[in-house]
């Protein structure tokens, strides 16, 4: 049996017209670009694992033993507010 993997295309390539633009706003375009480019395999956490491990921490730290309190004391200030 023969494995065969798949070739992702090539990206195209787009040119966008800054004709005109001030150096500033190319700029800004050009970081703009850059940050949507940035490391976009990299996810904002390791999974499942890390996010249940956070959870946990912030659990254990809060003094409502993970429940937000909502009481009318702890939301307004001491005048009533």
């Amino acid at each position: 049996m023969e494995t065969t993997t798949a070739i992702p295309p090539a990206p195209t390539r787009t040119t966008i017209d800054v004709t005109g633009l001030p150096p500033s706003a190319v700029s800004a375009l050009q970081t703009l670009v850059a940050q949507l480019r940035g490391p976009a395999a990299q996810p904002r956490h390791a999974g499942n694992d890390e996010w249940l491990a956070r959870v946990v921490v912030w659990s254990a730290n809060n003094p409502q033993n993970g429940c937000p309190e909502y009481s009318r004391e702890n939301i307004y200030d001491d005048d009533g507010r």
